[in-house]
C-alpha cells in the first residue's frame, strides 16, 4: 500500500513534465511561426516613387531610387508617372538608374493623366508599363524654345551689344532672328537628341529603332492606342499596377506600400506643391530661354512654343 502514493507521484510528475515540455515546444513553435510571419510581412513591400510635373531636379528621385534599391525588404519599385516631360539630361539620368536597378529588382510604371515625352522616357526602361485607357502619352520628340524679341526691343528702344569670339557663340540671341547657320546647328543638336530618345525607347521596350522611328513624330496618343503599338504593356489604374507589381515579384497577399519620406502629407497638399513647383520651373525655363540660354527638352507642350 505504501508504494501506491509513490507510483502516483511519479506518474503525476511525469505528466507535469510532459505537459510543461509540450507547452514549451508549442510556445517555441508559435513564436517561430509568428517571427516567420512578421518576417514575411516585413518583406512584402513595394516602393512607390511619384514622378510629377516638369522633370528637372532629379536629386530626390535618384536618392529615393537608391534607398529602395538597397532595402532588401522592398521587392519591387513602382513609378507613378504624371508628367508632361522635362529636361533631356534629367530624364536620361532617371532612365539610366532605372535600367541599372531593373537588373536587381523589378521597376514598373503606372501612368496617370499624362506621361508624355520625358514622362514616357523615364517609363521606357521599366519591366512593365501600365496606363489608363485615357492617359496621354507618346510625344516622342524634342523641343527647343527660342524667342525673337527684336520687334519688342526696337519698340521700347533697347539695343543689345554683343562682344563674342566665335561666329556661333551668341546663336539663339533673343534680339534678332536665327541665321541659317544657327538654325542648322540647333536642328543638328535636336536631331541627335531625338535619335537618343528613339534608341533608348527601342532598347527599353525591346523594339527596333525603325519601329520606334515610325512613332516618334512628336504626336501624343491615348493609353489604349499606346498599348496597340507596343509602348504600353497593359491597361489599368494605380491599384491594378500595385497588384501586378506584387504578382511579378512574388508577394502573396496585399503588399505594404512604401512612399518617399515626405509623402505623409495629404494628397491635396502634395498635388498643390507639385503643380506649383512645376509651374515655377516652366516659368524659369521660359525666362532662361528669353535670356539666350536655350535648353532642349523632352516635353509635351499643348500650347504654342513661340
Amino acid at each position: 500500500m505504501a508504494r501506491r502514493p509513490l507510483v502516483s507521484a511519479v506518474i503525476i510528475c511525469s505528466l507535469l513534465i510532459m505537459l510543461f515540455g509540450g507547452a514549451i515546444a508549442l510556445t517555441a513553435w508559435l513564436r517561430g511561426e509568428e517571427l516567420r510571419g512578421l518576417k514575411n510581412f516585413a518583406s512584402q513591400k513595394i516602393g512607390v516613387l511619384p514622378i510629377t510635373g516638369f522633370i528637372s531636379n532629379v536629386g530626390p528621385v535618384l536618392l529615393t531610387l537608391e534607398r529602395y534599391r538597397s532595402d532588401s525588404s522592398i521587392k519591387a519599385i513602382l513609378l507613378r508617372v504624371d508628367s508632361p516631360g522635362g529636361g533631356v539630361a534629367a530624364c536620361q539620368e532617371i532612365y539610366r538608374e532605372i535600367e541599372r536597378i531593373n537588373r536587381q529588382k523589378p521597376v514598373l510604371a503606372s501612368m496617370g493623366a499624362v506621361a508624355a515625352s520625358g514622362g514616357y522616357y523615364v517609363s521606357a526602361p521599366c519591366s512593365h508599363i501600365m496606363a489608363n485607357r485615357g492617359t496621354l502619352t507618346g510625344s516622342l520628340g524634342v523641343i527647343m524654345g527660342i524667342p525673337n524679341l527684336k520687334k519688342l526691343m526696337d519698340k521700347i528702344g533697347i539695343e543689345m551689344q554683343i562682344i563674342k569670339s566665335g561666329a556661333l557663340k551668341d546663336m539663339g540671341s533673343s534680339n534678332r532672328p536665327l541665321t541659317p547657320e544657327e538654325r542648322a546647328m540647333f536642328q543638328s543638336v535636336s536631331d541627335d537628341i531625338h535619335l537618343q530618345f528613339i534608341e533608348d525607347v527601342a532598347k527599353g521596350r525591346g523594339m527596333s529603332v525603325e519601329e520606334v522611328k515610325k512613332l516618334a513624330d512628336g504626336s501624343i496618343m491615348s493609353g489604349r492606342q499606346a498599348k496597340k503599338v507596343g509602348l504600353v504593356d497593359s491597361l489599368g489604374n494605380f491599384e491594378d499596377a500595385v497588384r501586378n507589381a506584387a504578382r511579378l515579384c512574388g508577394i502573396k497577399g496585399k503588399p505594404t506600400l512604401v512612399w518617399p519620406k515626405d509623402s505623409n502629407k495629404s494628397w491635396l497638399t502634395t498635388l498643390l506643391e507639385s503643380e506649383t513647383r512645376a509651374l515655377v520651373r516652366v516659368m524659369k525655363d521660359e525666362l532662361s530661354a528669353s535670356a539666350g540660354s536655350q535648353v532642349p527638352a523632352y516635353l509635351y507642350r499643348p500650347y504654342p512654343s513661340q
